[in-house]
């Protein structure tokens, strides 16, 4: 049953990042304003007004987790935008490009 659960994790991590990809491609989002300690507030407020705001998230920007618990083979032409770490690896958002 662990296993199951975890399988269906691993699956959920690679369809969210798959959509995350091709949501990237269709839309081209505006940043105005602001510099990058302004951004770096925006984005400290985004991750803590989510579902886990009492937990730490952890932003990697242009890079996977440290420590995936899973392996997540990416192909030559995927470039990694960022992933989130929301508390303990309870929900790990991986974004491609």
């Amino acid at each position: 049953m662990h296993k199951r659960v975890r399988y269906l994790a691993i699956v959920a991590v690679i369809v969210l990042g798959v959509i995350a990809a091709v949501a990237a491609q269709n839309t081209s989002p505006r940043v105005i304003g602001g510099d990058d300690a302004a951004l770096r507030l925006l984005l400290s407020h985004i991750l803590t007004s989510g579902p886990y705001p009492d937990k730490e998230s952890v932003a990697n920007v242009g890079q996977l987790p440290d420590k995936l618990p899973f392996d997540l083979p990416l192909p030559d032409d995927i470039r990694v935008v960022g992933s989130v770490v929301h508390g303990q690896g309870s929900f790990i958002q991986i974004i491609l490009e």
